[in-house]
């Protein structure tokens, strides 16, 4: 009986662990920590971090962005634009060689969420759906953070 209750408790232990990961992957791509900055009102911009990492041999892109109705009108993938101050949206999507990974940071690479339906405060989570030409669509939970509490982060 202890034995089964010990592993009760172990079953229980990881879940509440899983629960809590913030890395998600597919096939051979993995998507580490997709964080939010705070975006105060309806209307605006929000923007979203991460880093993906392909862990296998071939190239995959990342061709699109979406969340869910309601959330966002449209969500663009942007680099920063080489001619002024704003960005640029990325039409044909970002490649990612095997072995490599490719970085979305504040003053880099981003996925810009237009116009928003609604405010996204400190500790909100909400789904992004991110379509790659060969491993598909990957669903990730983006934490609503702020960069300096981020910046903690180890991934």
């Amino acid at each position: 009986m202890i034995f089964t209750r010990a592993i009760g408790l172990l079953a229980l232990l990881g879940y509440v662990a899983a629960s809590g990961a913030h890395d998600f992957s597919a096939s051979d791509l993995r998507v580490d920590h997709p964080w939010a900055e705070p975006a105060a009102e309806a209307g605006g911009v929000a923007v979203v971090y991460l880093r993906i990492v392909n862990d296998g041999t071939e190239r995959d892109t990342l061709v699109a962005a979406t969340t869910t109705p309601g959330l966002s009108r449209t969500v663009e993938l942007q680099k920063p634009a080489a001619e002024s101050a704003g960005y640029e949206t990325l039409a044909e999507g970002l490649a990612v060689g095997g072995g490599d990974s490719l970085v979305f940071e504040p003053g880099g690479l981003r996925i810009a969420l237009q116009d928003i339906g609604m405010p996204l405060t400190r500790g909100t989570r909400f789904p992004l759906f991110l379509s790659f030409r060969s491993a598909g669509t990957l669903e990730v939970e983006v934490w609503v953070e702020d960069e300096n509490s981020h910046a903690g982060h180890d991934h």
